[in-house]
């Protein structure tokens, strides 16, 4: 099975007076998985409906392994849905949900379980064609959402917010399985979700959105590493963020807020401005020697495991940091150093 191409181009989409989706162009490569990304409201779910053909657009144009299907019905379309309420009929038995597609499209009983036994042999639930809904897991009635998808032979697969009815363990073992079983057949999947982990993990492309518009679209980890703006950075991921100013000395570039700087080193990207700098809390060293380093008070110390989280009070501001083997009680007067690879100078959005 392979999939096909996804194209919108210049798509709109508005209620009255409120633009949902505004004016978004973006392409899906053929077996690959992308996924839009983005606060309540953002207009990702209205993105993926359009996708389905539950919602036409109100100006652009959406293109389906080359073909126009703007106007076209979701019946009209070979695009499946995995809902997030999964949609499984309860009086059906697995089998019987699985193969009902098929035999709504004309096929025969005997065609339409031997297909429908296929898929569920594929997404591991070969045996449990008897049961009803009820008798599975949560995980379980996901990959029944699934298999009946994938059984009509989809040319995209779309997910909408597939794993949040599932506790965290059970979502990071579906969000693998489901990542596995779209490389191994080589799909083309769009799947929306809010979570920002979710997205990182299964994801060949991340469209971040905000306020109708894409605000940011590439690979994970340069969606991570190298946000378009402020607004990228702060959601996808928790970041301290700064306002101040940059400026160039004979060391190299400083950037400074409230009279205390820190020292950037040598960029080409920089200009002397105000600026916003980011900082993920994992990017900061944590010590009590001075050199150079921003001084604070620490806080607030919180373990959670297999790390510690620390708020320390800085001529900055409140500063959010993370550290696996640092061991910092309230009141601790610590310094603060930044790794200069992992500073981000932002677009304010």
């Amino acid at each position: 099975m392979s999939g096909g191409a996804l194209e919108f181009l210049g798509v709109s989409r508005r209620y009255g007076p409120v633009t949902a989706v505004d004016d978004i162009s973006f392409s899906v490569e053929p077996g690959t998985l992308t996924t839009i990304l983005g606060p309540s409201g953002c207009g990702k779910t209205t993105t993926l409906r359009m996708i389905a053909g539950l919602e036409l657009p109100s100006a652009g144009r959406i293109l389906i392994g080359g073909e126009d299907v703007t106007r076209l019905s979701a019946a009209e379309r070979n695009v499946s849905m995995v809902f997030q309420s999964y949609a499984l009929f309860p009086h059906m038995s697995v089998l019987r949900n699985v193969a009902y597609g098929l035999l709504a499209s004309g096929k025969s009983r005997g065609e339409a379980d031997r297909l429908a036994r296929t898929k569920l042999d594929l997404v591991g639930l070969s045996g449990l064609e008897d049961r009803l809904p009820s008798a599975l897991s949560g995980g379980q009635q996901q990959r029944v959402a699934v298999a009946r998808a994938l059984v009509l032979e989809p040319t995209i697969l779309l997910f909408d917010e597939p794993l949040s009815n599932l506790d965290a363990r059970l979502r990071r073992k579906v969000r693998d399985d489901i990542r596995a079983l779209q490389q191994d057949l080589a799909l083309t999947v769009v799947y929306v979700t809010h979570d920002q982990s979710e997205a990182l993990a299964v994801s060949d492309t991340v469209i971040v959105m905000n306020r109708g518009k894409i605000a940011q679209m590439g690979p994970p980890r340069a969606i991570y590493e190298q946000p378009a703006d402020v607004f990228v950075a702060d959601f996808m991921g928790e970041a301290n963020l700064f306002e101040g100013e940059l400026s160039r000395g004979e060391a190299g570039w400083t950037f400074s807020r409230n009279g205390a700087s820190i020292a950037l080193g040598d960029r080409q990207d920089l200009s002397e401005r105000s600026a916003t700098l980011a900082v993920r809390p994992y990017a900061i060293a944590m010590g009590t020697e001075g050199g150079g380093g921003l001084a604070g008070k620490v806080t607030r110390a919180t373990y959670v495991g297999d790390w510690r989280e620390f708020e320390i009070d800085t001529p900055w501001g409140s500063i959010n940091a993370m550290s696996a083997t640092d061991d910092f009680a309230i009141e601790d007067r610590i310094y603060l150093r930044f790794r200069k690879d992992r500073l981000m100078i932002l677009n304010r959005s």
